[in-house]
């Protein structure tokens, strides 16, 4: 008899089943609640240290800086140069502080400190620049600029709007111009203007010595070019070339000549009366004008240069005075008065006669206009302080020389007319 197979479900496997997924939902259950709560915690602790990190890197930032000053530059005038440099090194110097919370690699730090060090002194020559700008641009616009043509033509566009700079790694600011690079720390105030010392003395001296001339006193040529060399040299030897370019009167309007002959003068400068040949054939020994005037802007000619521009404004000086001299006129009842003008203001006879007789004694004494002097019989000279004058010298000094043409050959005094 064949077997009969049941196909009713079988209850005890059903249940068995059952159960084992019930407990298997449990544990699923459960493993999820843990892996939640282990993930949220190993997360939150990562978010932490993301916040920190990201703190840190702030604080970097920070300290990092800005360059404020880029404020300062005209529009587009190099504008674009500052901020390509910025954005290039704030990249780096993020990148580095990075790897630095990483590693606290020393060597990092100092990467990243050198950045923050070129930022710093970027904004610092930008506020240089700035200021320089104003103050060519300033001397310009007040005529006092001067092109010796040394170089210094460079300026013209280094601080118009055509001066592109190029910025180095530590943030120096450097020009190129015609081809040659200068670095903005090294040229910065170095442009010329008028030599305003030697403008002042020369005038000066052209109108003192005309009124001497005027008042029938004598030109001390030895003295008036050994004045013009000390005050010229004291200048520098770019003092000195601006002076060679300088013309005294002012501007090319001035007229020379009478009646058909009358022409405009034209530049006066020394530079430009040696160069066209006008000059006595003693400024031309060494130097020629067919060899051009480069030998001008060479310092190792200054004291040349001096010597010879010198001697030409002692020459302008010396014509300043004949043409007071020619205007003097003797006054019989000038030696009646009870003294004279001279250094120091009016002066009676007694007064002039007592310095004069201290000077030709070499006696120590107190000159017209109030100076000690002492002999020194090992220097044969007077001094005052370090200034040393022979006796012959303090007369023309005290501007009594005239009335005492004979004092070093007889025992001279003034005396009035009768």
């Amino acid at each position: 008899m064949a077997r009969r197979t049941s196909y009713n479900p079988n209850t005890a496997l059903i249940a068995g089943e059952a159960r084992a997924r019930k407990y298997q939902s449990g544990f699923a259950a459960e493993g999820a609640e843990a892996f939640t709560k282990g993930f949220l915690t190993t997360y939150e602790a990562g978010m932490k240290e993301k916040e920190k990190r990201e703190a840190k890197m702030q604080a970097y930032m920070t300290a990092l800086g800005s360059i404020q000053n880029i404020n300062m530059l005209d529009d587009g005038y190099n504008k674009q140069a500052v901020t390509n440099f910025v954005r290039e090194k704030r990249d780096e110097y993020a990148e580095l502080a990075d790897i630095y919370e990483k590693t606290k690699d020393p060597e990092v730090m100092d990467k990243m400190n050198n950045i923050k060090s070129s930022f710093i002194n970027l904004n610092n020559q930008l506020k240089g620049l700035v200021e320089e700008r104003k103050m060519y641009t300033d001397a310009y616009d007040k005529d006092q600029l001067v092109v010796v043509g040394n170089g210094d033509e460079k300026y013209t566009d280094i601080y118009t709007n055509k001066g592109d700079f190029s910025i180095e790694t530590n943030g120096d600011i450097g020009f190129t111009s015609n081809g040659e690079y200068n670095k903005f720390t090294d040229i910065a105030g170095k442009w010329n203007v008028k030599n305003n010392i030697s403008e002042t003395l020369t005038l000066k001296t052209n109108l003192d010595v005309k009124r001497i001339g005027a008042k029938g006193g004598d030109f001390y040529r030895d003295d008036i070019k050994n004045n013009y060399v000390a005050n010229f040299k004291q200048t520098g030897k770019e003092g000195v070339m601006v002076m060679a370019k300088t013309d005294i009167t002012g501007d090319n309007e001035y007229y020379i000549g009478e009646g058909e002959n009358k022409r405009k003068a034209g530049n006066l400068s020394f530079e430009s009366m040696w160069s066209q040949g006008l000059l006595a054939d003693k400024f031309y020994t060494e130097f020629k004008p067919k060899n051009g005037n480069d030998w001008m802007w060479d310092e190792a000619n200054s004291d040349k240069l001096n010597n010879l521009m010198s001697e030409y404004y002692t020459d302008v000086s010396e014509a300043s005075f004949e043409q007071g001299k020619a205007n003097y006129k003797p006054n019989k009842n000038t030696q009646r008065r009870e003294g004279a003008q001279v250094l120091g203001g009016f002066k009676t006879w007694d007064q002039i006669d007592d310095v004069a007789q201290d000077i030709k004694n070499k006696q120590s004494h107190t000159d017209l206009n109030g100076v000690s002097w002492k002999w020194d019989s090992e220097l044969k000279t007077f001094t005052s302080g370090e200034t040393k004058k022979t006796p012959q010298q303090l007369l023309s000094r005290n501007q009594i020389k005239y009335l005492y043409p004979n004092m070093f050959e007889v025992n001279t005094e003034f005396k009035e007319n009768e």
